[in-house]
């Protein structure tokens, strides 16, 4: 997006609506400020709603939304996430990420939120698109905010949502899973960096959901 788009965006967020002349305080030449209000127009982010007063869109509202104060930038912002930890009373179900930040490693199966599905949502999602298979009700057994760094940068920042539920593994047969014997996630050489901090933790909990910070080095 153009920097003038964003100062546009960043500019309305702050007011209910603005006028046109208002709204071009840097006095940019008038053809070119009005093709980028026009092209914010058109993206669906901004609305006139009366002759040279425009307002944000509930789409723009939503991308000012990752905008810090006074900055014209989307910031990075940590993604929320969820694992599914999927066991019998021996073996436990994985799945091989095929895409980055983890691409080739073996972790639980998961993914992003989607904007307005909770998080058990999310989870019951991500495994009936990642497998096929229909899970009802697992259970929240942890939140953990996890940065991950590679040579003292951060590689992945994400805060995850961990749930839990005891199946069948007999039904993620013919899924693409992994069914590993407990006894051996040890010896997996290609396990995510996240993923054996998270399922010791698991296992000690309680009743309580545990919540934690995961500060880990590649």
């Amino acid at each position: 997006m153009h920097y003038i788009q964003k100062h546009i965006l960043d500019t309305l967020r702050t007011v209910g609506m603005m006028h046109y002349a208002v709204l071009n305080q840097d006095e940019i030449e008038s053809g070119h400020f009005r093709y980028h209000v026009t092209q914010l127009i058109k993206d669906g982010y901004i609305e006139q709603i009366k002759r040279g007063e425009y307002r944000l869109t509930a789409a723009g509202k939503r991308f000012v939304d990752r905008l810090s104060e006074r900055r014209i930038n989307a910031m990075a912002m940590p993604k929320v996430i969820t694992y599914t930890l999927l066991t019998d009373e021996t073996r436990i179900i994985l799945q091989e990420k095929q895409k980055e930040p983890y691409l080739g490693l073996v972790n639980m199966i998961g993914g992003k939120l989607h904007q307005g599905e909770t998080s058990q949502q999310a989870a019951v999602r991500e495994v009936r698109e990642k497998t096929g298979v229909d899970i009802d009700q697992p259970n929240l057994t942890g939140i953990f905010e996890i940065i991950v760094r590679d040579g003292g940068q951060v590689f992945t920042h994400a805060m995850a949502y961990v749930y839990h539920l005891e199946v069948s593994t007999s039904v993620f047969v013919d899924a693409p899973v992994i069914i590993v014997e407990k006894k051996d996630l040890p010896a997996l050489a290609n396990l995510a960096p996240d993923f054996m901090h998270i399922y010791n933790l698991a296992q000690k909990r309680s009743d309580n959901v545990v919540t934690k910070t995961l500060l880990l080095d590649l």
